[in-house]
């Protein structure tokens, strides 16, 4: 199945969830998540931040970011229901199902090719870096 959401041309900047891009480094996000009231532990290539039920979880090495449920509001939703919402609010314009980690869910690309998947029930997100920065797709 694919949410789709028609729009005109996309602008370049990165896929942003709880202020955390992968313009930032995994040190970066950390710093930024601790002004935000969030306690983290860990080493340079791996961060777990916590803020009472909200959890991310920062992969610096694979340039993933995981945030539970709690950190976007989402506990009460499906990961359909998720996928529905990133369109919605603009933050991709298309998720399509896929499988994430062995479970059912759904993945989008950034205009700049980096990606955002949504799985689980209660549902989590995963923020990739994907091909961010590299302009996205050119056929001149």
């Amino acid at each position: 199945m694919v949410i789709s959401f028609l729009s005109g041309a996309g602008h370049a900047e990165p896929i942003t969830i709880a202020e955390l891009n992968w313009e930032m480094t995994g040190p970066a996000m950390r710093v930024k998540l601790e002004g935000r009231g969030y306690t983290c532990e860990g080493t340079r290539d791996m961060y777990g931040c916590t803020k009472g039920r909200k959890a991310v979880v920062i992969f610096s090495n694979s340039e993933i970011v995981t945030f539970n449920c709690e950190v976007f509001n989402g506990c009460g939703l499906n990961y359909q229901e998720v996928a529905q919402e990133l369109v919605n609010a603009g933050i991709v314009n298309q998720m399509e199902g896929t499988y994430v980690y062995q479970s059912p869910g759904y993945k989008g690309r950034g205009v700049d090719g980096d990606l955002i998947e949504t799985y689980n029930d209660p549902p989590k997100i995963d923020l990739s870096r994907g091909a961010l920065g590299s302009g996205g797709l050119n056929f001149d």
